[in-house]
């Protein structure tokens, strides 16, 4: 999650580039999936 927090400024930074960057790599959406996917491992079932 972290590396996506960085990659996503990283790359955002760049005019044209970044704006294409923004639409392809959704770096939120893709740490919610990755938080969600931690949580149902983590979670025990009853």
């Amino acid at each position: 999650m972290v590396a996506n927090m960085f990659v996503d400024p990283l790359f955002g930074a760049i005019p044209i580039v970044g704006d294409l960057f923004d639409i392809a790599f959704k770096a939120y959406t893709h740490n919610l999936a990755l938080l969600r996917e931690h949580l149902e491992q983590s979670t025990p079932r009853p």
